[in-house]
């Protein structure tokens, strides 16, 4: 058996500490855009998030309110029988009124939200297609934010060159 040979194919550039593989034909059919999809929940953020939050608490529209990051900014889920439509317009009128500094942003699950679940309790994880079929894409959580260097591993046998892994260089030495 021939040794293999390293190729540099390029860099990648990361700005989530998230990489995913996938077939670029599944991309159109099933990558889900946050605007292509009904907001579940918002987020708010910034210097008066809390008292943004005490004030929304108080509404019949505003159900869940879960911390995250440790309490550096939160996740409000509408009630039963409310949008979160509703909760953002309450949210930008306590803002407007009180001047208080932050953000207010509806989320939805899109596909980079599926890939984040996909990694939550872990390194890496498969996303399934939506259909529920395995293999859409895989995703691994990264280091952190960066460059990083992918090479292809081939074994050549004369004027063959046959791919027999992809790596991607996380860390040096």
């Amino acid at each position: 058996m021939p040794p293999l040979r390293r190729i540099l194919i390029g860099r990648v550039a990361v700005d989530s500490a998230t990489l995913v593989i996938t077939d670029p034909g599944n991309l159109d059919p099933e990558w889900v855009k946050a605007a292509d999809v009904e907001p579940y929940a918002l987020n708010c953020l910034g210097r008066d998030a809390e008292a943004l939050i005490a004030a929304l608490r108080n509404l019949d529209a505003t159900g869940e309110v879960t911390p995250m990051s440790g309490g550096r900014w939160y996740r409000v889920f509408p009630s039963e029988g409310h949008t979160v439509a509703e909760v953002l317009a309450e949210a930008k009128r306590q803002q407007e009124a009180h001047a208080w500094v932050g953000a207010v942003i509806p989320v939805s699950h899109d596909s980079f939200e599926r890939v984040q679940q996909a990694i939550h309790a872990g390194m890496g994880g498969e996303i399934a297609f939506s259909h529920g079929n395995p293999g859409f894409m895989a995703a691994v959580q990264l280091p952190g934010d960066g460059y990083y260097d992918v090479y292809a591993d081939v074994e050549e046998s004369g004027a063959d060159v046959e791919l027999k892994s992809i790596t991607i260089v996380v860390a040096s030495g």
